[in-house]
């Protein structure tokens, strides 16, 4: 089973989370046998879906470059250009080019963080510090009422989080070798990737006994069950009018 401990992004957190409960209420529902199984195997087939469609690892490369852009920005007296549609903003103060920089730093160290399915170095992780002499401002901070007249870079020593060169030509080389970036030509569409999810499911809840291995297609109660906890982990979308031989039905479908 996935260890949903790694997972360090609080929505994601509570995500896995709310499966264990969902599973065990929808298994005393269908009328299966009880058994802890039904979430491991749950929890796996979802990791691995929303691995492939949900995670898109060229935002962590996008960071990196523009984290490459902004460091050799401060190394040299070139402004920053960016542009929206035909909207164009030029960065060019030393102070505002700075603070970018800790912005985008703390956004790729977060992802780095946060994606641990790509195998990163734990040299990688950075950590945000107090800066010494202003740690009692931080206090204050915590008792003001006012907080607008408090500044996050002048508690925060966001130095400690920024990357070098090589960490982020580091960071690109792996995300290229090990991620998944999403595009139009993606080998598997969602339709096929539900169709492996949904035999996978089968077959080890087969395996364990949880599962009618003696039929030659699935169970009206088994399916209704898949039907639900993958529509409540939002892999399907689900028909809330839908009733038992529908969701059967639907189940049946998704195998061919």
């Amino acid at each position: 089973m996935i260890d949903t401990n790694l997972v360090t992004d609080k929505a994601e957190q509570d995500y896995y989370n709310s499966l264990e409960p969902e599973t065990d209420r929808l298994v005393k529902l269908h009328n299966l046998p009880a058994s802890e199984e039904y979430t491991s195997v749950i929890v796996s087939q979802v990791w691995v879906y929303r691995d492939t469609f949900i995670t898109d690892d060229s935002l962590i490369i996008e960071l990196a470059e523009f984290t490459k852009i902004l460091l050799n920005s401060k190394k040299s007296d070139n402004s920053i250009e960016i542009k929206y549609g035909n909207k164009k903003v030029k960065i060019s103060n030393d102070l505002h080019k700075t603070r970018l920089n800790y912005v985008v730093n703390t956004l790729l160290e977060h992802e780095i963080r946060n994606n641990f399915s790509l195998g990163f170095p734990k040299d990688l992780y950075k950590d945000f510090f107090l800066k010494p002499s202003l740690k009692s401002s931080l206090e204050m901070y915590e008792r003001s009422t006012d907080k607008d007249d408090y500044d996050m870079f002048q508690i925060i020593d966001f130095s400690k989080v920024l990357f070098d060169n090589h960490e982020l030509n580091n960071i690109i080389d792996i995300v290229k070798e090990k991620g998944k970036i999403k595009n139009d030509k993606y080998s598997k569409s969602k339709k096929e990737q539900l169709r492996e999810i949904l035999k996978e499911a089968i077959s080890k809840l087969r395996k364990k006994e949880l599962f009618n291995k003696n039929l030659k297609t699935i169970a009206t109660n088994e399916a209704c069950f898949l039907y639900d906890v993958f529509a409540f982990a939002k892999l399907i979308e689900a028909d809330l009018t839908a009733n038992n031989q529908e969701k059967y039905q639907y189940i049946k479908r998704s195998l061919k």
